[in-house]
C-alpha cells in the first residue's frame, strides 16, 4: 500500500514536469498520496503499540499481527495477532481466540508465500507430515485477492492436535520478513526440532537454530 502512495506522489511530478497535467492536480495528487502515507503509518503504529500493550498483558515471549486466510480450524479470513507464552500459542481474532498448547504442536513448516505455487499437494503433505494431498489451490487465491500485489509474506504452516480433532492445520501469514519469523519461532521454549524452514529449492526442511 505504501508503494501505491510512493507511485502516485511520482506519477504526479512526473506528469507536471511532462506538462501533461496542470500545477493544481499535481499538488492535488501529491498531498494525497501524502496523506495515505501519513494515515498509513499512523494505522501501523497503532497496531504495533496495541500488540505489545496485548503482549505486555499475556506475558508473551512475542506477539506476531497475522492474516489468516479461512478454513480450519477458523471459519473466517481475519487479521489477528499471534503470540507465544510459556504454555501455549495463542492466536486472537476479531471472531475470537484459538488456543494451541506447546505440548500439542506436531511440526510447524515456514515459508515463503511465493514457493506455494511451485509446490504440490503431495509434496506439501509429506512436508507436514500429513497421510493425504492437500490442495492449497485456494489459499493461493485468497493471499492473491488479500494482497493483488504480490508481495512477499512468510507462511506458518502449523499441525497441532486437539481434543475434538486427531490433527488441525493453521496457516498464517506475516509481511514481515521469514528471517525474522523463523527467529522468532527459534524461541527455545517451543520444540525447535519439531519447527522447519523450508529451503529456496522448495523440498529441503532447515533448522531455525
Amino acid at each position: 500500500m505504501a508503494l501505491a502512495f510512493l507511485l502516485i506522489i511520482i506519477c504526479a511530478i512526473s506528469l507536471f514536469f511532462m506538462g501533461s497535467i496542470p500545477a493544481w492536480v499535481c499538488v492535488a495528487l501529491a498531498f494525497g498520496g501524502l496523506f495515505g502515507l501519513f494515515a498509513l503509518g499512523f494505522i501501523n503504529q497503532r497496531r504495533s503499540d496495541m500488540l505489545r500493550r496485548r503482549g505486555r498483558q499475556l506475558q508473551a515471549r512475542w506477539g506476531l499481527h497475522v492474516y489468516h486466510y479461512g478454513g480450519v480450524p477458523l471459519p473466517f479470513a481475519t487479521e489477528g495477532n499471534l503470540f507465544l507464552t510459556n504454555s501455549q500459542m495463542l492466536l486472537e481474532t476479531e471472531y475470537g481466540q484459538l488456543s494451541i498448547p506447546l505440548t500439542t504442536i506436531e511440526k510447524i513448516l515456514l515459508l515463503n508465500s511465493r514457493q506455494v505455487p511451485r509446490l504440490s499437494g503431495g509434496l506439501l503433505a509429506d512436508l507436514l507430515e500429513l497421510s493425504k494431498a492437500l490442495s492449497f489451490a485456494d489459499i493461493q487465491e485468497k493471499m492473491d485477492q488479500h494482497d493483488p500485489a504480490g508481495r512477499n509474506h512468510a507462511l506458518i504452516m502449523m499441525i497441532f492436535n486437539s481434543p475434538t480433532k486427531d490433527v488441525n492445520l493453521l496457516i498464517l501469514a506475516t509481511a514481515r520478513r521469514l528471517s525474522l519469523v523463523a527467529r522468532l519461532f527459534a524461541n527455545p521454549i517451543l520444540p525447535t526440532d519439531k519447527i522447519r524452514l523450508l529451503g529456496p529449492d522448495g523440498t529441503t526442511e532447515l533448522s531455525v537454530i
